[in-house]
This record gives structure tokens, C-alpha cells and sequence, in this order.
């Protein structure tokens, strides 16, 4: 199984399958899966629009696809390109006021900013380290880039409010007494 998102009601279910081309379902408690759509190499998925529609990074066609009305009668639609340079794309995140939407990339380093309404690329925020998913830290627009293996890895936070920009936590190492 690939991504998996959950509606905050626990209700529906979306789901990616693993293999290439993969396969996204739909699960609710009453119906047996149903698939949506299909996607070349898929990379990470974000509800959009009040739960009501998902974003899917598809880094083989380069491009984001928007899947509208994704518990209804959903149809997917090409949201916009990935930028030149884009090709792994690890993480991926709606700002919780939805005007903007967020793409973290291993390859190139830094986060794609989308503004939802006209769905251009409105700036690249680049990175000092690798991302390695995008993770709700602590509150709605706070996000976790990465996570320290050593303590030689810097931390990277995403803040997706009304200014976005990335922190920077240099790693420090404990010392002992």
C-alpha cells in the first residue's frame, strides 16, 4: 500500500496502491473499494477543499493532479506542472487556510509554493538539507520536513501561515556532565 488518507471523521478512506501504474481507491464502511484513478509514479497525496478533494504528486508525468469531489463523483484534473528540476517529490501539504499548497522535493531540495486559486507556482523556498516527508509538527500550519537519524542532521520546519518560510534547527550534540 502507498499513501493513505483519512477523512477527520474517521468515515472515508483513500488510499494509493504501490505499484507503478498505481491505483487510487476510495473505502468507505459501507461500500467495497472504488477506484478513482491512476498515476504513472505517485508521490505524496493531500486532502484539499474541506476533505472534499485530494492533490496527487505525479512526479512521471510532472505534473500535480487534482482529484475533485473525491467521496462523490470525482474526477481528476491536472491542477499544474511540477517545476523544472522536481523530480522527487516526498511531501505535500495544504495550508490551512487553503490559498496555498506545498510541494517538498528530495531531489532539488526546496518546497514548491502553489497558490491554490490560480494554481501557478508562486515561489521556491530551497532547502539546507534533504526533505524526507512532510509531517504536521504542532499546530495546523507548523510542518516537520525531516527527522534526525543522527544528531549531526539538522531539523527543517515548514510554517505555512501568512508568510511561508522554512526554520532551520542546526543539530546539536548532548552534552553529558
Amino acid at each position: 500500500m502507498g499513501p493513505i488518507l483519512v477523512d477527520r471523521d474517521g468515515r472515508y478512506l483513500v488510499a494509493m496502491t504501490a505499484s507503478e501504474p498505481a491505483t487510487l481507491y476510495v473505502l468507505d464502511r459501507q461500500s467495497a473499494p472504488k477506484p478513482i484513478a491512476q498515476f504513472d509514479r505517485p508521490g505524496p497525496m493531500s486532502f484539499a477543499g474541506k476533505e472534499r478533494d485530494v492533490l496527487v504528486a505525479d512526479a512521471n508525468r510532472g505534473q500535480i493532479v487534482l482529484i475533485q469531489d473525491v467521496f462523490g463523483a470525482a474526477g481528476a484534473l491536472s491542477f499544474g506542472s511540477l517545476p523544472d528540476g522536481v523530480t522527487t517529490p516526498v511531501g505535500l501539504v495544504v495550508s490551512p487556510d487553503e490559498t496555498h499548497a506545498f510541494v517538498a522535493d528530495k531531489a532539488s531540495k526546496r518546497i514548491a509554493v502553489y497558490e491554490m486559486g490560480t494554481r501557478n507556482v508562486i515561489d521556491q523556498i530551497p532547502l539546507d538539507a534533504e526533505p524526507a516527508f512532510v509531517k504536521r509538527f504542532s499546530t495546523d500550519s507548523l510542518f516537520l520536513l525531516n527527522s534526525s537519524a543522527s544528531r549531526n542532521e539538522p531539523f527543517q520546519l515548514l510554517e505555512t501561515g501568512d508568510k511561508p518560510s522554512v526554520y532551520f534547527v542546526p543539530a546539536g550534540a548532548t552534552q553529558s556532565q
